[in-house]
């Protein structure tokens, strides 16, 4: 039990980090919901744009994770659970993390 605690130390602040990122993702709904396709599709060039000018990965990733959360539930018609970019965030950040569900569960919600 202690060796477990112990082993665990720092993901408490980690999670909260991936979930204060995953809310940023959240507040970036409204804005893409208004764009039409092709000022969705010419973001992606935006992205490349500010990379290239200097900017972070890590500061661009909420807003390209809203960017594809929006263009998934165009092609899906399905949003993903608010969860997703908690995983997406800590896989690209090389983190290790579990999905909350099963591949045959539904992870996706209308």
């Amino acid at each position: 039990m202690v060796l477990d605690k112990i082993a665990n130390l720092g993901e408490g602040r980690k999670r909260k980090n991936l979930e204060s990122i995953s809310q940023l993702v959240l507040t970036y709904e409204p804005e893409f919901e208004d764009l039409t396709d092709a000022q969705l599709l010419a973001k992606t060039t935006d992205f490349r744009q500010r990379v290239e000018n200097g900017e972070s990965l890590d500061d661009l990733l909420p807003e390209a994770f809203a960017a594809v959360r929006e263009a998934s539930k165009r092609s899906t018609g399905k949003r993903s659970i608010v969860r997703s970019p908690i995983a997406a965030t800590a896989w690209a950040g090389a983190s290790t993390c579990e999905p909350t569900c099963s591949p045959s569960a539904r992870c996706w919600r209308k």
